[in-house]
């Protein structure tokens, strides 16, 4: 009797388990869909909602990789967001770099528990791109090695993936002094040969061809990056920028 019981509570705990690890995905993939909805709507609203989902789930789960990957996303999603709807070049209002500096305290933390999470120095590399663009010059050096090392730790788990090639390309190209715009097109159309249809390769050969005064180039690369992602809205701003 004593077994039949001790039976039937390990089978009503695995299936409670089984339950709430369904409903956490369901919730993890709700959440994702909402962050999307709002990176696409530049809804700010929604993507702290998104924020707050994400933050109550890691509460219940606090060294989920996944679910601490997720969250920082969505705090860079919401920085990203201020950034393209401000009036400036960037959002100056510090939201934007209070957000970006909790996602960098949360891919910390993951990277403690996980130092082989790709994705994660993908992540920390733009964020502390937005970083350098918020502490501007003399602070920005500062955050440089930890930049390049992020990308280094990407490279070094992945060296042939698509997202870190773009990465290292960008590194390449935002260098100090800044290369020659035919170097560093150079570079980006090697990636583009493996991508052809990644909009964001077109954007960052629209920033190069715009930071060295080549607008003609800047601008049809722009354009090509909206016409493969219509949700491109950092080309947009980009090209509303050089109309003024």
């Amino acid at each position: 009797m004593k077994r039949l019981l001790l039976g039937v509570l390990l089978s009503v705990t695995v299936f409670f388990l089984l339950d709430v690890s369904a409903d956490a995905q369901m919730s993890v993939k709700a959440l994702n869909s909402d962050m999307e909805k709002g990176s696409k709507s530049l809804d700010y609203l929604l993507l702290e909602k998104t924020i707050k989902g994400f933050e109550s789930l890691l509460e219940k789960n606090p060294e989920d990789t996944d679910l601490l990957y997720y969250t920082a996303k969505a705090y860079f999603t919401a920085a990203d967001c201020l950034d393209i709807t401000s009036k400036d070049e960037f959002d100056k209002s510090g939201k934007g770099e209070e957000n970006v500096d909790t996602a960098l305290e949360i891919i910390e933390e993951l990277l403690e528990i996980n130092d082989d999470y790709l994705n994660a120095y993908i992540l920390k590399y733009y964020l502390l791109e937005k970083k350098i663009t918020y502490v501007g010059f003399p602070m920005l050096l500062k955050y440089v090695g930890d930049w390049n090392s992020s990308a280094a730790g990407a490279q070094k788990i992945s060296p042939e993936d698509i997202n870190v090639l773009l990465l290292k390309t960008h590194e390449a190209s935002s260098g100090m002094p800044r290369p020659p715009v035919d170097k560093s097109i150079a570079g980006f159309e090697k990636v583009l040969k493996k991508a052809p249809e990644m909009a964001d390769i077109y954007f960052r050969m629209g920033v190069v061809f715009d930071k060295g005064e080549q607008k003609d180039n800047a601008k049809k690369n722009y354009l090509k990056a909206i016409s493969l992602d219509p949700y491109h809205h950092w080309a947009k701003k980009k090209l509303k920028a050089m109309d003024k």
